[in-house]
């Protein structure tokens, strides 16, 4: 792009791909679509989005020795900038206040011959990295041009939501984290118990409830202490992750109880689950920290929404009793309310 004016036609273009864009929470979409972009407005090819750590470097460090290329179409893509990359990236480090744009020298690409423009987009910060966006063009970007000015503005805009939406994302899944297992906790148990009920309202897809509690768990807090008493449900949240279904939500209920939301399950399907969980953690060895080995056994209760409750309180409680029941009948077991019931779509109607 050598003149300095557009038409009105590049011009709506860029207006309709800012009207039209709804990306604002996957960075990795952003940089797919602007690489397109970029393609169709400028022939722009070898797009890549690099970070690095700008604070702390040390004077004799370069920001090109700790970057990392975090987007790219193709390993192949890399090798256009060769050596100018780096300079480029360490360009940026010699500036106080970053540019929003800096241009690379021309140089000739091996493969084809064809002198290239090196073209770097400041997109942004955050507490500890520096973010860029590099591409090569074959025909030289006047880069006061007012539809590139444009452009920028978005880029820059796009990147700094998504950072934030990040941030929001990062700070609720926190709220809704259990920190001594790593699974959810009990507030978005009950969330997710909403919305699995709406699922069935509009789908007349159920789910099955599974509650599972250690069993004699405070033998192990009192003979081993509280730390080995934590640890040992930090590993047992590893193997019900392992166990179960990537679908399957599981959530640390309190104290050793856990509950796990399987979705499109019948009580049958809860219940063979429940024995395949039992088994796998039957066969696991825990080791404590003085190397001592020894095996734990879980009761499971299962109950399914709707055929054993209308509620999200009753299939809770429900799945509850359940598990209390297999403790009554010699532990290390799984039961459902067909256990109870003839017929389990009666309890709790």
């Amino acid at each position: 792009m050598i003149e300095s004016k557009r038409s009105k036609y590049d011009l709506i273009k860029l207006l309709n791909f800012f009207s039209q864009y709804r990306a604002w929470e996957i960075d990795s979409e952003l940089f797919e679509d602007v690489n397109k972009f970029l393609f169709e407005l400028f022939k722009a090819k070898a797009l890549l989005v690099i970070s690095y750590p700008y604070k702390d470097l040390g004077a004799s460090k370069k920001s090109s020795d700790v970057s990392r290329v975090i987007w790219k179409k193709n390993e192949a893509d890399i090798k256009i900038f060769g050596g100018q990359l780096a300079e480029i990236i360490n360009s940026y480090q010699l500036l106080e206040t970053p540019k929003d744009i800096l241009v690379g020298r021309k140089r000739i690409v091996v493969e084809s011959d064809v002198p290239e423009n090196l073209y770097s987009l400041y997109l942004g910060d955050n507490d500890r990295q520096r973010f860029l966006i590099t591409f090569a063009c074959e025909q030289e970007i006047i880069c006061q041009d007012i539809l590139v000015e444009y452009f920028i503005k978005f880029i820059k805009n796009a990147f700094e939501s998504i950072q934030k939406w990040k941030l929001v994302d990062q700070n609720s899944r926190l709220a809704n984290i259990d920190d001594v297992t790593g699974l959810y906790n009990q507030r978005k148990l009950q969330k997710d118990l909403e919305t699995a009920i709406d699922r069935y309202n509009a789908s007349g897809s159920g789910f099955a409830i599974l509650f599972l509690d250690i069993d004699h768990f405070k033998d192990v807090n009192d003979g081993h202490g509280h730390l080995v008493g934590s640890r040992l449900l930090a590993d047992l949240a590893v193997i019900l992750k392992r166990i179960l279904r990537e679908s399957d939500l599981i959530y640390r209920y309190g104290g050793d109880e856990f509950v796990i939301i399987v979705p499109s399950a019948t009580t049958v399907d809860g219940k063979i689950i429940g024995d395949r969980l039992l088994a796998g953690i039957i066969d696991n060895v825990f080791k404590v920290h003085d190397h001592k080995e020894f095996r734990i056994s879980v009761s499971i209760g299962v109950a399914n929404y709707p055929d054993d409750a209308k509620t999200k309180e009753d299939v809770l409680t429900i799945a509850d009793q359940m598990m209390y029941y297999a403790k009554a009948r010699g532990r290390g077991r799984v039961c459902y309310a067909g256990d109870l019931l003839d017929k389990p779509g009666k309890l709790g109607a």
